[in-house]
């Protein structure tokens, strides 16, 4: 089961970064309209299809955030969190170096390693609060359609969800909502890119954040 949630997760990471290069010639070209409507399409569908493939495998975890949620909700053993989010880092690290592995040292430069990153002229308190707000969104979400009532449109309700944040939040935060989706692309751009990193946003573990006020809100809610 663990290593089916390092290849569920890895494979997307990978297809999603290097879409981008399809679309963008540079990483300024990511904050326009186009090109966070590309990211939040290949995402939304990715995530989409791996919770309907591995949902009833492994929950379709792919987001620590969102694991580390479930496991407070009382709904994952503690021990099957940990070993879920090692899994989902991994994944993450795997993901991105086969994304190294495709694409052309320029190329790969171009993408910023497929790092999420701040938009320019946005602060990182901005940024942090973008983050926060979207992934309470997808978490919300997660909770009140595959968590405390099943429901088969939850891996639709999901990927949609993805999709609006990252409309919402691509040009400001990167709209990561997932500390192994942005932990992969820098521990990986940080071995390869030493000479041209950009500032990273390594706040991204804050995203775990939401998870009290969503399960707070989400059983408030069924009262």
């Amino acid at each position: 089961m663990i290593f089916r949630l390092v290849r569920g997760w890895h494979l997307p990471l990978a297809f999603a970064d290097g879409s981008d290069l399809s679309l963008q010639s540079s990483l300024q070209a990511l904050t326009t309209y186009d090109g966070v409507l590309h990211a939040a399409l290949c995402h939304g569908v990715a995530i989409f299809v791996l919770a309907s493939v591995f949902g009833h495998i492994s929950g379709g975890h792919v987001n620590p955030a969102v694991t580390i949620g479930i496991a407070a909700a009382g709904k994952l053993p503690p021990l099957d969190a940990v070993l879920y989010i090692i899994a989902q880092l991994l994944g993450g690290v795997l993901g991105s170096l086969m994304v190294r592995v495709l694409l052309s040292y320029d190329q790969y430069v171009a993408i910023q390693g497929g790092a999420t990153l701040v938009g320019s002229d946005v602060m990182w308190y901005q940024a942090l609060i973008a983050e926060i707000l979207t992934t309470y969104l997808l978490m919300q979400t997660i909770l009140m359609t595959a968590v405390d009532e099943s429901t088969v449109l939850a891996p639709l309700a999901i990927g949609f969800t993805l999709i609006i944040d990252i409309l919402a939040a691509g040009s400001i935060s990167g709209a990561s909502m997932n500390p192994g989706r942005s932990f992969g692309p820098n521990i990986v751009a940080t071995i390869f890119m030493q000479d041209k990193l950009a500032d990273r946003f390594w706040s991204k573990p804050l995203d775990i954040l939401p998870w009290p006020i969503a399960r707070c809100s989400t059983s408030c809610w069924h009262v």
